[in-house]
């Protein structure tokens, strides 16, 4: 890889709300909300109405509720309060691995060929791997999904073709094994190949590797069935960990949950399903409005991205005349302006390409819709979304034909019932644990914001922030983040420098960056917006042809930052840096 690409890898930071795990939580756990509006489920609707929680449990809820003389009360007068989100695909808290071929490219020596026997390992194959062996509780992400009314995710390890196993986990706590609500809930599995060019490395090879391994677990269960009802004449089992693993799946007691974000990936999936017959989700759908006859005649379970193309702005029509440089009739003497670059009208071609991801950007927006109105039902994923967006992703879905009430029914009672966790989240009933978040209004006006989020019945209190008005200059904000800073990327097993340069240009904040492996060379930053503390900017990088748009998010504390940066389908790292120096 490229320098370049790699000091970007590690570059910025998505810090929005830090984990509040560590929060003393109150001896006396009961809770009552009362003069709430309350959406006990989506399409319903209790005004004035009270909801009580004791010990992590909802005890009560109704507009006849008796208030505990225990209980300490929440007056959410014309607040709304609605069942904790679920997040059914999340990767979210989840440590990253360090490759083999991690190091090349980064002023490390190479790995040395590794010519040991080929194993499932190698092969990018750990279905026994488990999630709770890679969660870290304090991860700053876990937070602020909690921040925007997610209770519960079902986080997937990282990993190659068959990362591990995926589990539901509770955005409460301090040990990842204690925040685990359902472990093993899926298989999780991607068209990724091996490393180094082992086997198997390709798309076909991983299809070809999944069926191998899936018959050979299977009459591994099958000789172990046999040994355990009479072991004469009958070898001795391997007991392999990996093998093992496949048997839930065997059984259908654990569905295959296959991340397949493309059409051709789904096609793959599913023709690998019909040879072996596993119970499977298609996770992390991006076209599932081209694929809408098979998943409805299948019957296959959905779980949509909330990640979404940025929108394409629409370019500003001119005043006419304008357009004709102020000539009217009987100018013809005069000397008509010249056409600055950019106000020239794109050629054919360039419209036509415009024209064609306008269209794409707008079916990924009405996929939801397009899903809803031939029948079909899904659940929502974040996995490779910027949690900064999630909540505008979803109006844009709303906007683009998506009720209200089907968007929190894909948020609640949909991922609940793919999970087979219907009966304990999902909807606000007594008796079910109580996860639940209160909103200053409906949580789909843009305008409202999240103030309190139960997990479990313990609380986490969020203050409103008074942020700048879209389009208006935050003078105060901006000063903030002007000058020169160094920060470090967390990469497994190592680290990577660099600096970071914001200065003013006129109203707007420009920035530009360097990372110490590729010397002075700097590359713009683009859309530069500081909002209070929060500062974000995105960044187009070339790969051999290929675009890629890097996302960044930052917190700023005084001289100190830190956050992480999403690259795509690479991953989330870490940042943390400090400012070195401010402008004269």
């Amino acid at each position: 890889m490229k320098k370049w690409i790699i000091g970007i890898y590690c570059l910025v930071l998505n810090l929005v709300v830090q984990a509040q795990t560590g929060d003393l939580q109150p001896l006396n756990r009961v809770y009552a909300v009362t003069h709430a509006f309350i959406v006990p489920k989506p399409g319903m609707l209790l005004t004035d109405a009270t909801i009580v929680v004791r010990d992590g449990v909802i005890e009560a809820i109704g507009n006849q509720v008796s208030i505990p003389v225990d209980a300490q009360i929440i007056d959410a007068d014309s607040m709304y309060v609605y069942a904790g989100f679920i997040d059914a695909l999340s990767e979210a808290g989840i440590k990253k691995q360090e490759e083999e071929q991690g190091a090349r490219g980064r002023g490390r020596a190479a790995t040395p060929p590794d010519n040991s026997p080929l194993t499932n390992t190698k092969s990018g194959v750990t279905p026994e791997i488990e999630v709770a062996s890679q969660l870290d509780p304090s991860a700053s992400d876990l937070g602020a999904m909690r921040k925007l009314g997610f209770t519960t995710l079902n986080i997937v390890p990282e990993g190659r073709m068959i990362p591990g196993m995926s589990a539901a986990v509770e955005l409460h706590g301090s040990q990842a094994n204690e925040m685990i609500l359902k472990a093993n809930s899926g298989l999780y599995t991607q068209f990724r190949g091996a490393e180094n060019r082992k086997y198997p490395g390709t798309t076909i090879a991983v299809m070809s590797k999944w069926r191998d391994f899936y018959k050979n677990a299977e009459a591994a269960m099958h000789h172990e069935t046999m040994y355990a009802e009479d072991p004469t004449g009958l070898p001795r089992p391997s007991y392999d960990a990996a093998t093992q693993a496949m048997y839930p799946v065997i059984k259908k007691e654990v569905p295959v949950i296959f991340e397949t974000p493309d059409i051709l990936s789904m096609y793959r999936a599913m023709d690998v399903q019909k040879d072996l017959g596993f119970n499977i989700v298609l996770a992390n759908v991006k076209e599932g409005y081209l694929f809408t006859d098979v998943i409805k005649s299948n019957q296959v379970p959905l779980i949509l991205s909330l990640d979404l193309p940025k929108k394409m702005e629409e370019e500003k029509k001119g005043d006419a005349k304008k357009e004709r440089g102020g000539m009217e009739k009987g100018d013809d003497k005069k000397e008509k302006p010249k056409m600055e670059k950019k106000d020239q009208p794109d050629d054919p071609e360039t419209a036509q390409l415009k024209a064609k991801q306008k269209a794409e950007v707008e079916k990924r927006e009405k996929q939801a819709a397009t899903l809803t109105q031939a029948g079909i039902p899904f659940s929502f994923g974040s996995k490779g979304a910027r949690n900064s967006e999630i909540k505008a992703n979803l109006n844009r879905m709303i906007k683009a034909g998506l009720t209200e009430e089907q968007a929190l029914a894909s948020l609640t009672t949909e991922p609940a019932k793919l999970l087979k966790l219907d009966r304990q989240l999902g909807t606000l009933e007594k008796g079910k644990i109580a996860n639940l978040l209160v909103s200053t209004g409906p949580y789909f006006d843009e305008k409202t914001e999240v103030r309190y989020v139960f997990v479990d019945g313990s609380k986490y209190e969020y203050e409103s922030k008074p942020k700048p008005k879209p389009g208006s200059n935050d003078a105060s904000a901006q000063k903030s983040a002007l000058g020169t800073w160094e920060y470090t990327i967390d990469v497994p097993n190592q680290s990577v420098e660099g600096k970071m340069i914001f200065s003013m240009d006129g109203r707007e904040i420009k920035g530009e960056i360097s990372n110490a492996s590729s010397g002075d060379e700097t590359k713009p930053l683009n859309n530069v917006t500081v909002s209070g503390t929060v500062m974000t900017f995105d960044m187009d990088y070339d790969m051999g042809g290929n675009s890629m748009n890097l996302q960044y998010e930052l917190n700023l504390d005084g001289d100190n930052l830190d956050g992480q940066v999403m690259v795509g389908s690479f991953g989330t790292f870490k940042v943390k840096g400090k400012r070195i120096s401010k402008p004269n």
